[in-house]
C-alpha cells in the first residue's frame, strides 16, 4: 500500500541520515584497521576498535564470543519506549579512545544543545537500545537481522583483500539499521540488529568455528558487503559444495513414481 511505501522510504531515509552523519568516523575506522593489519585470530586492535565504537552507539556488546578471542557480537533491539535504554549515535563516552572525527561529532551536538536545542534535528539518528535478554518465547516476536564484519589481513601484504572496508561497511549497515528500527512502527514485529565480528576469514575458517559454536543461532538472515570493482548485488561464489541428492516418493506420489522420475517439485 502507499502507507507501507511511505513508511519504507522513511526508514531508508533514517538509515541514510545516520550513515551520512557518521561518515567521517566510519572512514577513520576503515583507515585505522588498514593501517594496523593483523592476521587470522590476532585481530586484537580491530576487535577493540570495533567493539568500543559499537558500545558508543548504544549497542550491547559481547566480546570473544564462542571462546574466540577476536570475535564479537553487537546487538540492538527496536523499541517504541523512548524513555528506556536509549542511546544517541553521537555518544562516544564508552570509547577508550576517541578519534578526531568522533570528537567533532560530539562537539557539534553539544553546540546545538547550548544554542537552545538546535541539536534536536539529530534525533533522527537516535538508536533505541533495548538490552533485555531475548530468549525462548520472547525471541519469536523478533526478526533478527545479521550483519557481518571481517577485519583480518593477509600475511606480509596486509589488507590487500579489503577486509578493513568490510568492517567499515558492516558498522555502517549496523548503525543505519539501528537508526531505522529506532522509529519502527508500532504493531509490527520488533527487529533485532545483530552485528557479528568474524575473524580469520583468510584461510582459517573463522565463520565455520563461529557456526559450530552457535554464534549464528537465532538469526533470520545474515549479510555482508565485499569491496569490488563495481557495484553489484549478486556475484558468482568461488566456494562451492557439490552434493548428490536422491528424491524419494512421498505418500502422495503416483504409484508408478520412482526416484529416477521424481524431482524436487514432486517431493
Amino acid at each position: 500500500s502507499s502507507m507501507e511505501k511511505v513508511s519504507l522510504e522513511s526508514l531508508k531515509e533514517k538509515a541514510i541520515a545516520a550513515i551520512d552523519l557518521h561518515a567521517p568516523s566510519l572512514r577513520e575506522i576503515g583507515y585505522d584497521i588498514w593501517s594496523n593489519p593483523e592476521v587470522a585470530f590476532e585481530e586484537r586492535y580491530a576487535h577493540k576498535r570495533l567493539t568500543d565504537y559499537f558500545e558508543g552507539l548504544g549497542f550491547m556488546v559481547e566480546r570473544s564470543i564462542g571462546d574466540i578471542e577476536t570475535a564479537f557480537r553487537a546487538t540492538l533491539v527496536s523499541s517504541t519506549n523512548t524513555s528506556t535504554c536509549s542511546a544517541n549515535t553521537n555518544n562516544s563516552s564508552s570509547h577508550t579512545s576517541t578519534s578526531p572525527s568522533e570528537e567533532k561529532e560530539e562537539e557539534e551536538m553539544e553546540k546545538g544543545k547550548e544554542e537552545g536545542g538546535k541539536g534536536e534535528k539529530k534525533e533522527d539518528t537516535q538508536l533505541l537500545a533495548d538490552k533485555r535478554d531475548i530468549d525462548g518465547a520472547t525471541r519469536s516476536r523478533f526478526r533478527n537481522i545479521g550483519v557481518l564484519c571481517e577485519y583480518d589481513a593477509l600475511p606480509e601484504i596486509g589488507h590487500a583483500c579489503g577486509h578493513n572496508l568490510i568492517a567499515e561497511a558492516g558498522v555502517a549497515a549496523g548503525l543505519g539499521l539501528g537508526a531505522a528500527i529506532g522509529v519502527w512502527p508500532e504493531g509490527r514485529p520488533q527487529v533485532r540488529v545483530t552485528v557479528l565480528g568474524c575473524p580469520a576469514e583468510e584461510g582459517e575458517g573463522g565463520k565455520i568455528k563461529m557456526l559450530e559454536r552457535g554464534c549464528f543461532e537465532g538469526l533470520d538472515c545474515a549479510m555482508m558487503a565485499h569491496p569490488f570493482t563495481e557495484d553489484a548485488v549478486e556475484l558468482n561464489a568461488l566456494a562451492r559444495a557439490y552434493l548428490r541428492i536422491t528424491f524419494y516418493p512421498s505418500p502422495s506420489s503416483p504409484p508408478s513414481s520412482s526416484p529416477s522420475t521424481l524431482n524436487s517439485s514432486h517431493s
